[in-house]
């Protein structure tokens, strides 16, 4: 097995029981998915019925990720819930495809004008924090 990946971003897209909504999870230290998740809150904000939550999981490197994201260097997660098992809901299907649109958009646009994107980020987010929650680590004994 190489351990050089064979891609630079992985977009994993989830539905859950829980009600979460439109979740984006990110890894924390990953700049570059921090600054996309950052773009798909703000670009996803006039929709109340698709209200953005970011997660950065804090799992200490791409290794140690027990998940489908730990295969490229860049990963990005879009869960969206809650959705029962066997159901398909219109809505949920809806703001996913409104967040993973957004989230496309930033990396086509980061790729070619990362100055512009990065001045947007700054006047949507002027306090430079953005709003997320922080998974706890976990104890392994």
């Amino acid at each position: 097995c190489s351990t050089k990946p064979k891609t630079d971003l992985l977009i994993d897209l989830h539905t859950t029981t829980t009600n979460m909504g439109t979740t984006l999870i990110v890894a924390a230290g990953d700049p570059l998915t921090t600054k996309a998740a950052a773009y798909v809150m703000w670009k996803c904000r006039h929709n109340a019925s698709n209200k953005i939550s970011i997660l950065m999981h804090t799992h200490k490197n791409q290794e140690q990720r027990p998940h489908l994201s730990s295969i490229a260097p860049h990963c990005f997660s879009i869960e969206a819930g809650p959705v029962p098992q066997g159901v398909l809901r219109h809505d949920i299907v809806e703001n996913t495809q409104e967040a993973l649109d957004a989230t496309l958009e930033f990396f086509e646009r980061y790729n070619s004008h990362p100055e512009q994107i990065d001045q947007e980020l700054r006047d949507a987010f002027p306090s430079g924090l953005l709003p997320c929650y922080v998974s706890a680590p976990s104890q392994r004994q």
